[in-house]
């Protein structure tokens, strides 16, 4: 809870090692790639069950996407960082 508002925090994380060759033949990477979002309870709002609608915001990095060397040919391409608005709903 913040400031009495029904939130949670959902990070995840994931460490991915190298695949061995790509579709190329050359090396892959590994990958690290992280999700981390702030979600907030809209059932107070909306008279839903408790977490069944969530609104937010999150931001994701992924490093090496795919396996791709984000220090070789793919560059920039092989990073996303990405802001994102999220909205969950759980049957």
């Amino acid at each position: 809870t913040v400031t009495g508002v029904q939130t949670c925090a959902l990070p995840i994380s994931n460490f991915i090692a190298e695949k061995g060759k790509s579709e190329f033949g050359a090396a892959t990477k590994p990958e690290t790639f992280i999700d981390v979002s702030l979600m907030y309870d809209m059932a107070p709002v909306l008279g839903t069950p408790k977490s069944a609608v969530q609104v937010g915001v999150g931001y994701n990095y992924w490093r090496n996407k795919f396996g791709n060397d984000a220090s070789g040919p793919a560059g920039p391409g092989a990073i996303a960082t990405t802001p994102n608005v999220k909205f969950e709903y759980h049957f």
